[in-house]
């Protein structure tokens, strides 16, 4: 049995926000230093949103192209 649509955007969603966290934990604490950048938590956060929901529409639509693959060779 192949994921719905709506399990698949669950899955995305969760494993994205756990991603958001350690990006912008990682970022303001380790990355953005070693660059000698100091953004605020605000930017951070901010530019690390636009990029997750970047990740978010990307994964999904991966996801359900490989599963219209799958169920369109069975």
């Amino acid at each position: 049995m192949s994921q719905t649509r709506f399990q698949s955007g669950v899955e995305v969603v969760l494993s994205t926000a756990l991603a958001f966290t350690l990006s912008v934990y990682a970022g303001q604490y380790v990355i953005y230093p070693a660059f000698n950048m100091h953004p605020t938590m605000a930017v951070n956060m901010g530019s690390t949103a636009a990029f997750t929901v970047v990740s978010i529409v990307r994964s999904y639509i991966t996801r359900r192209f490989f599963n219209w693959l799958h169920t369109r060779q069975t």
